[in-house]
């Protein structure tokens, strides 16, 4: 039986996990191209039993379905390049550095101390709407023995910054579903661009597509999120975050 359990690092609101965190956990585990939705907030922690099955895969806290995963080969439409000055200067923008929903989130939170977070900020690009960017720079004990980064710090770091686009509007969300391409090792030795973009909005959720840059403007990673929007003046909900239908 293949168990994973989130370390309170990694926690998105600060008593459940992150969302990125645990979907690149489980897709690290699972395999191949997947896409991952979360049913739960994951516990920290806690040790949970992922049941893998031809691709397939069902993250359970006992009886409780935390996340479930399933193979996929759709495309993702990757927000294009933004050099790092204009990433550095939407940086300082950044709505999270004075009101955040979740002030503790590993990689958006600004309450997190310097070297423990990745401390994403992404602020919105001047004369792109939709389009937010930020500089990335890994602490070193975050990056693997051979110089690159792991699947689940991928994406972590390709989960937050889509949302931005909507969350400067002063909304709270959490991550519903995700999926990831990565197009080549990653390295967590040199700074890095992550560019999010908001691709639609139905209801409480939220499309949004990413990608990771070297500053050269390579592309490395992209993702495809969808988020649902929660009551900023209520906690985060103990159980199910939304009503995404099982992946298929």
């Amino acid at each position: 039986m293949t168990t994973i359990s989130i370390p309170a690092r990694f926690c998105g609101p600060p008593t459940s996990g992150h969302g990125g965190w645990t979907s690149g956990a489980i897709a690290e585990r699972v395999g191949g191209r997947v896409e991952v939705t979360l049913r739960n907030p994951p516990p920290l922690d806690t040790e949970m039993r992922l049941e893998v099955d031809d691709g397939h895969g069902r993250l359970l806290h006992g009886d409780l379905l935390i996340a479930e995963c399933a193979p996929t080969d759709a495309p993702i439409d990757a927000p294009p390049f933004v050099d790092l000055e204009t990433s550095r200067a939407a940086a300082a923008t950044y709505v999270g550095l004075r009101d955040h929903p979740f002030g503790t989130c590993f990689t958006c939170g600004a309450g997190r101390p310097l070297d423990d977070g990745l401390r994403v900020f992404p602020g919105l690009v001047e004369g792109r709407p939709l389009v937010v960017a930020a500089p990335l720079d890994v602490p070193d004990d975050l990056v693997e023995a051979d110089g690159t980064l792991s699947v689940p710090i991928l994406w972590s770091v390709l989960d937050c910054p889509t949302v931005w686009p909507y969350m400067v509007e002063g909304i709270a969300a959490l991550l519903g579903r995700m999926r990831v391409e990565i197009l080549r090792e990653v390295p967590g030795d040199e700074t890095l661009v992550v560019v999010g973009r908001g691709d639609g909005v139905e209801g409480r959720k939220r499309f949004c597509s990413g990608a990771l840059y070297t500053t050269d403007g390579e592309l490395l990673a992209r993702s495809h999120t969808t988020w649902i929007t929660i009551d900023r003046d209520s906690p985060p909900p103990e159980t199910g975050i939304g009503t995404l239908p099982s992946p298929s």
